[in-house]
């Protein structure tokens, strides 16, 4: 059994254990409070996307149709943190003759949560679990969830009209020893192939990634928190050597109101290669860390994030440091109307090889809803994507993309 099929035989394998493991939690035995809500929707929108084959020359842009079937089940607690597991499907076709290549299809199936998932006064979880496939390099981009404190460090890379197969799981867990003393435990798996002849065709390798970490932490006062963390990541690739990154540091949270948190970790990070034919693998040591701001009312919902760390992540068999920055806004104007908005840039470099990889991207998404009735939403959407790269695989691409789209689908409770 090749490596590639392997890896997608223990992800296969992860991923039904994970969700196995996540459904059992929600509603444990007798657990009063929970509410549990089922969400079928079909969307169909126009799409106009100036570079439908995510080329650096784009000369082709063209309007498509794409249908979006979905399904999702979300348990609430009576804290209102939400699970959610959901699916859907998206299929994609472009109606110029010269783009119809690019028409695609795409699955992507996640399971998410807001926040702690508390199962007992002093234990709670944080699932994160997705998988997505897509042969569409713009459609990836909005996809991916960057900025997940639970999954490792993902890439918002192009690359182009290869085809990626991604799933990514991490689960944290917290237990409270006493009411200001904590401790965390975390795993995370994550694999990204590549299917088809791509290490030829884009000089695209596979990898996969796996880890985990502990953390401490005493609550000073009512609203602020202190702590320390460390953290080990392993790093696989089809054909180079495999690596390991280190981190440890210190934690700090902050309540400033009801409605708004800071939460940061802040340390320094060492990634050394595995020793291969009698030469002393390379390391590389560099300051690292996270921070997560987050505002939160009723009505909105605004999160600012940004790391810097080592990741695996690249597509191009290479660790890489990695800095992102992101934001993303929801906001209720009315019953009827409601806005949003998300960006976030990247930028990554390889380590041990000069120039390798040298990749700067950057996407954003505003769009406006209206819904009239329960079981129908309208939309529009403005979006960008592009991506400097220099190095081996130096290119400049970039999309343009407007949306106008319905959504047929409405909320039904079950429990």
């Amino acid at each position: 059994m090749g490596p590639a099929r392997f890896g997608k035989k223990i992800g296969g394998t992860f991923l039904l254990a994970m969700l196995f493991a996540t459904a059992l939690f929600p509603v444990p035995a007798g657990a009063e409070g929970v509410r549990i809500d089922t969400i079928p929707q079909l969307r169909v929108e126009e799409r106009f996307d100036t570079n439908v084959y995510d080329t650096p020359d784009g000369e082709v842009g063209s309007l498509g149709t794409r249908v979006v079937p979905g399904l999702a089940i979300r348990f609430t607690a009576p804290d209102d943190v939400k699970l959610q597991f959901s699916g859907r499907y998206e299929r994609t076709w472009y109606h110029d003759s010269d783009a119809r290549d690019a028409d695609d299809k795409t699955w992507d199936l996640r399971v998410e949560s807001s926040g702690a998932w508390r199962l007992s006064p002093t234990f709670s979880i944080r699932p994160s679990v997705y998988y997505l496939r897509t042969p569409d390099a713009y459609t990836r981009t909005q996809l991916v969830p960057v900025g997940d404190p639970t999954l490792p460090p993902l890439s918002i890379t192009n690359y182009g009209t290869a085809e990626t197969d991604e799933f990514g799981g991490g689960l944290a867990f917290e237990y409270l020893a006493t009411p200001n003393l904590s401790f965390g435990i975390n795993g995370n798996y994550r694999t990204q192939s590549f299917p088809g002849d791509n290490t030829m065709q884009f000089g695209l390798e596979d990898s996969t990634e796996y880890g985990g970490g502990l953390s401490i932490s005493y609550l000073v006062t009512p609203r602020s928190k202190l702590g320390i963390v460390g953290s080990m990541q392993h790093y696989t690739y089809d054909l180079d050597v495999d690596t390991n990154s280190y981190f440890a540091g210190i934690l700090f949270g902050y309540q400033f109101s009801p409605v708004l948190r800071l939460d940061a970790s802040v340390g320094g990070s060492m990634v050394r290669e595995d020793d291969r034919e009698g030469v002393e693998g390379r390391k590389d040591t560099s300051p690292s860390g996270s921070v997560i701001l987050q505002y939160k009312t009723p009505d909105s919902d605004a999160r600012f994030f940004t790391s810097a760390l080592y990741t695996s992540g690249s597509g191009y068999g290479e660790t890489e440091r990695q800095i992102t920055a992101g934001f993303s806004f929801l906001s209720r104007l009315s019953p009827e109307w409601s806005w949003n908005f998300s960006a976030a840039y990247q930028d990554s470099k390889s380590v041990f090889t000069e120039d390798a990889v040298s990749i700067k991207s950057l996407y954003g998404n505003a769009g406006i809803a209206y819904n009239p009735w329960q079981w129908v939403t309208f939309e529009g959407r403005l979006s960008l994507d592009r991506q400097d790269s220099s190095g081996t695989f130096g290119t400049t691409t970039e999309n343009y993309s407007a949306a106008v789209g319905v959504t047929l689908g409405k909320s039904l409770n079950l429990y």
